[in-house]
């Protein structure tokens, strides 16, 4: 986080922000592949990127956000940013655990020998 806000102040919040979807991308496709034998040393550095994208994604969002709103709206306006984003994350991982839950018999016949059986392909 300060190191967004240091780039915010010397950059347009804009770059800074594709700067962080490209690194946040970077440390997914980092983090592609992992299987069972998985050490510290190869979780380490996609999750550092991680933590940093973050700052650099959420920092000048929250920037952007305000841009152009008057001081007497602004409460009102950072308050519904915050709550619709709150709303977002529920619902966006509301649907990934419900992805990720029908789809964990296919992962488990994956890592197993036994094939997939018919009905749930």
């Amino acid at each position: 986080m300060p190191l967004a806000s240091f780039l915010v102040t010397r950059l347009d919040p804009r770059q800074v922000f594709v700067g962080g979807l490209f690194t946040l991308s970077a440390s997914f496709h980092l983090l592609m592949g992992f299987n069972l034998n998985v050490t510290f040393c190869d979780v380490f550095l996609p999750l550092f990127l991680h933590g940093l994208a973050l700052g650099l994604v959420f920092v000048p969002l929250t920037i952007l956000a305000a841009v152009g709103i008057p001081n007497e709206k602004m409460g009102n306006a950072t308050g519904l940013f915050n709550m619709m984003r709150n709303i977002g994350g529920g619902v966006g991982i509301s649907i990934v655990e419900t992805i990720w839950g029908s789809s964990t018999p296919i992962f488990w016949s994956r890592m197993s020998i036994r094939p997939l059986p018919r009905w749930l392909v």
